[in-house]
């Protein structure tokens, strides 16, 4: 059998494993009384993901926050989702929305620390482009109590000269950490390229000190911290998702309790769509430079294309979603033939990052440097072909269904759900789009499909990162 014939086998016979995992797609004829609950109600989930509004008459304005019940373990978690990611921040001071998160959870009393870890409670921070993230996770008989510290931090951080310094410290061992890994850099570069150091673009850790450029966390004065709280840190700029197996009447008094002691805030304007200056190009056509080589010390070289992509809404991430899996998925995929067939990767991926304003593809594989060239000639075709002709029916059908077995198995977890869930509602569709995405994807043609590939993978919108021993070709 040839190895394109072997390829195809591979894939449905992939698809057809997958679809026997999926819900309300059955592999062989099943009756209705045979489908579960969940199925028979037309629900991914037991229980549907839904908005708890929570009346605050002594503070003067109702809140709300998205609950999903899951009743699979006894953890709580609770993701804050906070309009103020890297786009939000001024462009000489990158690094301020993960400062202003970290400070705004940094626990002041050692007791309250110790108290925490005898909960077995964490809290965690993150930040992406248009909002920083608080993440709780806790067992649901301790949540009370972890919020009980949280809030005692989160509404009046102790903003100190002494817990700056100590924390931009921190983050300056990030930055040495993303220099080093040449996954983190080479994420960190393509939102450089695509968007330079404003906007989304440069690391949510700030820049280093570079030639004409000084570092961005020496000009964050308190001031601008106590300013990007005082704007952002309060509940007109807060998403607050739940995921337990607590009842709706069991949690929404410990929320009311605890959270209305944020301030309410006002809604202010959010930060405008990406200029000129920071989007260099719609299509990234006009950037004479489509190459980019970083010099590092391996034995093994990274090698990677990118692409920037629309801006967020339901049909833009259902066909960003499967073109991702379509490209480096695993077993089955476009890249695959790389590693299983040419042997030019010991290891390959495609990952998207989806904004509001926009989004970032890039896919790359990791191999000797010695076959560098060979490895970047062959991911280029396999993007050239793609472009070109586009997928059949055959390849668009397997390609669904992986995509939506890969979105159930992402979601698994009370972590990723609660993820998805702000992020829709945050930047997006809103959060039903969590249950959504299924009958979504099922509108997708092959031409809606074809006709995005053909927008994204333009020849002249592709930007090359290659990471790596020696010199650049």
């Amino acid at each position: 059998m040839s190895s394109r014939g072997l390829h195809g086998l591979m894939q449905i016979s992939a698809a057809l494993l997958l679809l026997s995992f999926l819900p309300g797609r059955p592999l062989f004829s099943q009756d209705k009384a045979d489908a579960t609950p969940a199925q028979a109600a037309g629900k991914t989930w037991k229980n549907r993901p839904e908005r708890i509004r929570v009346e605050d008459k002594n503070n003067g304005a109702p809140f709300s926050f998205i609950f999903h019940r899951d009743t699979s373990s006894g953890l709580t978690v609770l993701r804050l989702f906070i309009a103020g990611g890297k786009k939000a921040e001024p462009p000489d001071r990158k690094g301020l929305a993960f400062l202003t998160t970290r400070l705004s959870v940094e626990i002041p009393e050692t007791t309250d620390v110790i108290k925490l870890m005898t909960l077995g409670s964490s809290i965690a921070t993150d930040v992406n482009g248009d909002h920083s993230i608080i993440t709780v996770t806790c067992l649901s008989e301790n949540l009370e109590e972890t919020l009980k510290i949280l809030m005692g931090v989160l509404t009046d951080p102790l903003i100190s000269s002494l817990r700056i310094s100590y924390i931009k410290k921190a983050m300056e061992h990030q930055q040495k950490n993303e220099e080093d890994n040449t996954g983190l850099l080479m994420g960190r570069e393509y939102f450089t390229v695509f968007f330079g150091n404003s906007g989304y673009g440069g690391s949510i850790f700030g820049t280093a000190t570079t030639a004409g450029a000084p570092n961005s966390l020496k000009t964050i004065k308190k001031k601008d911290i106590a300013d990007f709280y005082k704007t952002f840190f309060n509940r007109s700029h807060m998403v607050i998702v739940v995921s337990s197996d607590l009842s709706k009447a069991e949690l929404e008094p410990v929320i009311k309790k605890y959270f209305r002691l944020l301030p309410a805030g006002q809604e202010t304007p959010a930060p405008g769509k990406p200029g000129p200056g920071e989007v260099k190009n719609e299509n990234n056509e006009n950037n004479e430079k489509k190459e980019y080589f970083f010099k590092k010390e391996n034995t093994q070289a990274l090698v990677s294309l990118g692409a920037l992509l629309p801006g967020m809404g339901p049909h833009h991430f259902v066909c960003a979603y499967m073109l991702e899996n379509l490209l480096g998925d695993g077993i089955g995929s476009k890249l695959w033939p790389l590693r299983a067939e040419l042997n030019l990767a010991y290891s390959l991926k495609a990952r998207t990052i989806q904004m509001k304003d926009a989004g970032v593809l890039w896919m790359y594989l990791k191999t000797d440097n010695s076959r560098k060239e060979k490895a970047r000639e062959a991911l280029t075709k396999i993007l050239t072909d793609l472009y070109q002709n586009g997928v059949g029916e055959e390849e668009f059908a397997a390609a669904k269904i992986r995509t939506r077995a890969h979105f159930l198995r992402s979601n698994e977890t009370k972590e990723t759900r609660t993820f998805y869930l702000g992020l829709f509602e945050q930047i997006g569709p809103g959060f039903e789009f969590l249950e959504n995405f299924f009958s979504a994807i099922e509108t997708v043609t092959p031409g809606d499909f074809n006709a995005y590939i053909k927008e994204v993978l333009k020849p002249e919108r592709l930007v090359k990162i290659v990471i790596g021993p020696g010199q650049q070709e």
